[in-house]
This record gives C-alpha cells, structure tokens and sequence, in this order.
C-alpha cells in the first residue's frame, strides 16, 4: 500500500500513526505539511500556501502512484485533502472538534470547512467517541465514522513499580507550550504547594511560542528550584522520563483523545487532567486518576497534595491503568486493525 500522508509530521501521535503503517502495513508513506515561516507574515504565507496546494496538490498526489490520501486535522489538512479530489480520501479529527476556537468570528467558516471535508471523505475516523458528536453536528455521515486510538507503543512506555521514586511528588507534563494547555496554571499551582511546603518537582517536557512567558512567570513566582524545562526531546526519549514521574499533570482548555495520557497511563504517571468529556472517557474521577477544573490553581494544588496523601490509591490506580492502555491503545492491535479499513476502501474503489 503506498499512502499520502497530508498533515503535521513533527507531532508525536502522527509519527506513531505513521510508523504504525510502516511496521504493520509494510507502506511506502509520503508525506506534505505546510512549511512553518515565521515572522510577522506568517499567518498570511500560510494562508497563500494553503490556497496553492487547493490548486496544485491533487495533481502530485496522483503522479505519486498513491493508494490512499490520509489526512488529520479537519479544517486545515482534511479540508486542503478534499479539495484534491483524490480517492479514497481518510479524514481523521485531532481535537474534541476541529472547530476551534469555539463561538468566534471564524466559527461559521471552520464550520464550512469541515461539512466540505466530511461530505468529501471516504471514511472519518475519530480517535475516541467523545469526538463523534461534534463530527455528526457538523453532517458527518455516520456509517462512514470508525471510532479507535491510535494507541501508543506498550513495550516503550512500560514500568516496573518496585522502582518507582514515592519520596516527593515528581509531577510531569508533556504538552506543547501554547495556551490551550494552560501551562501558566501549573506553574501557579506549584506556588502554592511550595507555600505549603509540600515536597515537589515539576519536569515541564516541551517547546511552544509560551516558552519565554512561562519561564518568566516562573522566575517571578521564585519557583525555579522546583521547575525543569527540558525542551522538545525526541519522542523515544520520552517513556524514561514518564517513569520517573508519578504524577501527571494536564490542564488544557479542551481535549480530544490524548496520546500523551496514554503514554502517561502505560508508564506509571497518576493523571492529574482536567474534567472535559475527553478525558472523562478514560479517567474515573478518584479511582485512575483525578478530574480538576479548568482554570483553577488552588484546585490543581489541593487535588496534588490529596493523591499525594493517597498513595495506596494512586498505586493501584497505575496498574488499573496499565491494563486500560493494553486492553484499549496498543497500537500493535490498532493500528492492523485500521490497515483492514484501508485496504477495503482501496478495493472498493
């Protein structure tokens, strides 16, 4: 099978659905994102590109010999993908909705973005069901949806608990650093257990344009002795850093299904995320993890300190967990399992 691939190849969860495709599917994959430009004219070379590759991108895909168009993102990706006219045409949706910002300015046009996209795909894929019903309010035929994780690599974020470090709250966090994610609120909650005196570091994993903003505001905050910011690493790097953490930490605005929870979850880190219907989908409030609400410091403090008084919890809650990810992401079964999908539409053609 040889597969074109339109979408952002940097991010962690897209390399784990491409490399599933390689090691499982034997597929020749190429790929085409638009290229980042910085600088005060970013946004309109992005809007210029978008508008070349509406024009021009179909015809490379067909000279490439590809199989299949896979796309991820609705409104960006998946909408440039429909516009080729190549098929059969796979859309996958990244968020909770593609529609994002909601209630803006722009709503009504993503909006149009996305219908064009469903109606044009062959098949919609949505990484959990907690996606679906914002794929059907936007006219998503529902016979053509397929609902599956991408899941993670289980043999790489694996742990063992004897060595497992319970000696202070070693919290982690594996978001980019742009606002969705709300980084600022941790930081603010890492304050307050400091004020506390409760023992605590915080490895911050990542880049983002908040970067310069978040490390200021740290520094204000006098919290550096307890802050870690590594920067973006290489994904395989990842897993040892997961395991010498016990805590999890995830505060974003909205969420889809996230492969970093996943990660998380099979290398032994006990969710700290907030409460949205995403992460309602894997965490059960006080039982694998704790549900915290947007935009709240003190609530993220007080929830960190109670697990940490609740160690017998948050160790059973890991081996819940562990099972959870086997059971439902391990992308060595998921990932075939699309590969079956694929192929019946290249059949069917």
């Amino acid at each position: 099978m040889k597969v074109f691939f339109i979408g952002e190849t940097y991010r962690a969860d897209a390399q784990t659905w491409l490399r599933g495709l390689k090691e499982f599917g034997k597929c020749e994959i190429e790929t085409w994102e638009i290229i980042a430009r910085p600088g005060p004219f970013s946004r309109v070379w992005r809007m210029l590109d978008t508008l070349k590759a509406i024009f021009t991108l179909g015809k490379k895909i067909k000279e490439s010999g590809a199989d299949i168009l896979l796309s991820e993102r609705i409104t960006s990706y998946g909408f440039i993908a429909a516009c080729t006219g190549f098929h059969p045409f796979v859309v996958a949706q990244q968020g909770i909705t593609d529609v994002w910002p909601q209630k803006s300015f722009s709503t009504p046009f993503k909006s149009a973005l996305a219908k064009f996209a469903f109606k044009k795909a062959d098949l919609i894929q949505a990484w959990g069901e907690a996606m679906v019903p914002a794929m059907l309010s936007l006219g998503a035929d529902p016979t053509k949806i397929k609902v599956l994780a991408k899941g993670i690599d289980l043999e790489a974020f694996s742990y063992n608990t004897e060595i497992k470090d319970w000696g202070k709250i070693k919290g982690v966090v594996t978001r980019s650093l742009t606002s969705d994610y709300n980084h600022h609120i941790i930081i603010k909650a890492a304050r307050i257990l400091k004020d506390q005196n409760v023992p605590v570091e915080i490895n911050i994993i990542g880049d983002g344009p908040l970067m310069n903003d978040l490390k200021q505001l740290a520094t204000e905050l006098d919290i550096n002795d307890i802050i870690t910011w590594t920067g973006r690493i290489p994904n395989h790097k990842l897993p040892s850093y997961l395991i010498a953490s016990n805590m999890y930490l995830s505060v974003p605005v909205t969420e889809g299904v996230s492969a970093s929870l996943f990660e998380a979850m099979g290398a032994g880190a006990f969710p700290i995320v907030t409460d949205l219907p995403g992460t309602r989908a894997w965490i059960n409030n006080e039982k694998n993890g704790f549900l915290v609400p947007v935009n709240n410091p003190e609530s993220l403090a007080k929830t960190m300190i109670k697990a940490w008084w609740n160690k017998d919890l948050m160790k059973q809650a890991l081996l819940f967990n562990r099972r959870l990810v086997e059971d439902k992401a391990d992308f060595k079964k998921n990932i075939p399992t699309m590969l079956e999908w694929y192929n019946a539409l290249i059949k069917n053609r």
